[in-house]
């Protein structure tokens, strides 16, 4: 059984224990996951709703954007300063969040000739960054 068929799976089982639709299931997965925050509790993470926001709204100002940039947009975004506990538990969550809406990531080159790993989104075809 490969990873997406037991994820399917196991949300086809928990959708039937909730009763509820497959979408319905799969936002209240993500807003445990978002209960499970890698900040303290003085500094809320941002919701999923606010991360996608975010990371379409870092696009459209800087074009292929790294996860640090996503990271310090959203958290500025929330109008206080955020402490992150663990910053690579804070990445994985976004990097699943902007992976399910559509964005790859990708390694171009930048103006500088860094070659970051960089998110775009997927109907862009964008290979290379001057």
């Amino acid at each position: 059984m490969t990873e997406r068929q037991y994820i399917n799976d196991l949300l086809a089982r928990l959708t039937e224990r909730l009763g509820a639709s497959r979408e319905t299931t799969i936002l209240t997965a993500l807003r445990v996951l978002d209960k499970e925050s890698a900040v303290s509790p003085h500094s809320p993470m941002p919701d999923v709703q606010t991360i996608l926001r975010t990371a379409h709204k870092v696009y459209e100002e800087l074009g292929p954007f790294t996860m640090d940039e996503l990271l310090d947009k959203a958290f500025a975004d929330l109008g206080q300063s955020s402490i992150i506990l663990n910053a690579q538990s804070a990445k994985i969550f976004f990097g699943k969040v902007i992976d399910a809406a559509g964005f790859t990531r990708r390694q171009v080159r930048r103006r500088n000739g860094d070659r970051p790993l960089v998110w775009v989104p997927s109907n862009t075809g964008e290979n290379n960054v001057q």
